[in-house]
């Protein structure tokens, strides 16, 4: 942490390693371009800088300054605002406690530097079409009337299919979200339905696993064994005492037909 009220600078090794590629970090001389590159004569500096930097290499340029100047600003902002107070003498808990404040400030700044350089871009791009069109110079209006005619149409329809691409883009970008919502909600119910189908299972185990123990127990249990006995001899005089009564009634000669205590008896015992 610097000391408070002076801003903390970047030195040429912490420059360099943030710089684009293409551009270094070194100090701005005579016979030297933005760029650190040496040129043999003054005089052709600033038509040697205007060239290099016409194109994308000084949109890239322009950009990587405008990171600096941002980062400049950022670090002032954080000395001079009493809010942020030090960090180096912040305790663990004062800096979580100030960490959502700083994420969110993080997101605005990102936010706003993502929105000058997409205006950047666009003035660019504008630029270079101006350029395209008037050949460098979009005030005078020179050229042949009918080869700028061509270039216009072309224009135009170049920017025509570009929108309509943006469109069927933007449409395809929709209904991939859509189906990419569909899938996690189908990930989620397949989710709930195996953790569903596990408990269901362990349930079942874990029936299986008493019937199983109360089938052991139930062998091994003299009483159980006893009442077990009993209940099949049970069975048996049941059985016997069954067939007695129905051979009596069947053999007496009774017509059991007509008497309707006599028909339900021998239906049971059927």
């Amino acid at each position: 942490m610097s000391v408070a009220g002076t801003p903390k600078l970047l030195n040429i090794g912490q420059a360099q390693e943030i710089t684009p590629e293409g551009f270094t970090v070194s100090p701005l001389t005579e016979n030297t371009d933005f760029a650190g590159n040496a040129h043999d004569s003054c005089a052709n500096n600033k038509a040697t800088r205007m060239n290099n930097y016409r194109g994308e290499d000084g949109f890239m340029y322009h950009d990587w300054l405008k990171t600096q100047v941002l980062q400049h600003k950022a670090e002032l902002l954080m000395l001079s605002d009493p809010e942020y107070g030090e960090f180096d003498s912040m305790t663990k808990e004062e800096l979580q406690e100030i960490m959502p404040k700083l994420k969110k400030d993080l997101v605005i700044a990102a936010s706003v530097h993502s929105c000058q350089n997409s205006v950047m871009k666009s003035l660019y791009f504008t630029k270079t079409t101006e350029q395209i069109l008037y050949g460098g110079d979009a005030s005078s209006g020179s050229g042949d009337s009918a080869t700028m005619s061509e270039k216009k149409r072309h224009l135009e329809e170049l920017f025509a299919n570009s929108c309509r691409t943006v469109t069927e883009l933007g449409q395809v970008q929709q209904e991939l979200e859509r189906l990419r919502d569909e899938i996690i909600a189908i990930k989620k119910k397949n989710f709930e339905l195996m953790k569903k189908s596990r408990q269901l299972y362990a349930e079942l185990e874990a029936r299986k696993q008493t019937k199983e123990y109360n089938i052991v127990n139930l062998s091994q249990d003299q009483e159980s064994r006893r009442l077990s006995d009993q209940y099949k001899k049970t069975v048996q005089k049941i059985t016997i005492l069954k067939e007695t009564l129905q051979g009596l009634i069947l053999g007496s000669g009774v017509n059991w037909m007509q008497d309707d205590k006599l028909a339900k008896l021998v239906e049971l015992l059927a």
